[in-house]
């Protein structure tokens, strides 16, 4: 039985990975969801909104080269994990950045199509086979339109980070 072929060879992402590091329950505290409706956005998954806290923070930064484009996140950057999946690989790390900022570290438009397909060949390429199919499927159908929700309160947000989290504090 033949295995499901990779993205191909010039498509095929490279990656460097930087480091990532779970938040501390303090950080987690200071590090509060922007746009959270009440005070249990802020802390968990809340039953009103569905949005939670960031989990973790990028150490050292990550690069992705990925179709003739650059992809960096700095160090720093704040994200909640595979938002309803497990935290696996990386391609949930770059999808959340390219939600958060719409754009490639030379400064190109990044489009919600071009965001998804980046996690899906990271997932390809990572021979998460299944994991590849289930996000082509979700992000394909666009199901009560929450990849498209996700895509515009994610920008709206921005990319957070935590010195600037530590920064407010001050």
């Amino acid at each position: 039985m033949e295995s499901e072929p990779l993205v191909s060879p010039n498509e095929q992402p490279r990656e460097n990975r930087g480091f990532l590091r779970p938040l501390t329950s303090f950080e987690k505290k200071l590090c509060p969801r922007s746009v959270g409706c009440c005070l249990s956005c802020r802390l968990v998954r809340c039953r009103t909104c569905g949005r939670g806290g960031y989990n973790y923070v990028t150490t050292e930064p990550y690069t992705l080269q990925w179709r003739q484009k650059t992809l960096t996140i700095p160090a720093g950057f704040l994200t909640d994990g595979s938002t309803y999946g497990p935290d696996l690989g990386t391609s949930w790390l770059y999808h959340d950045y390219l939600y958060a900022t719409h754009k490639f570290s030379s400064g190109e438009a990044c489009s919600r199509a071009e965001a998804d397909q980046v996690m899906i060949d990271i997932l390809k390429n990572d021979r998460m086979f299944v994991y590849a199919k289930v996000v082509n499927g979700l992000t394909s159908t666009n199901p009560f339109w929450l990849f498209s929700s996700y895509w515009k309160k994610s920008h709206a947000r921005g990319a957070e980070y935590l010195a600037d989290q530590i920064h407010k504090l001050l």
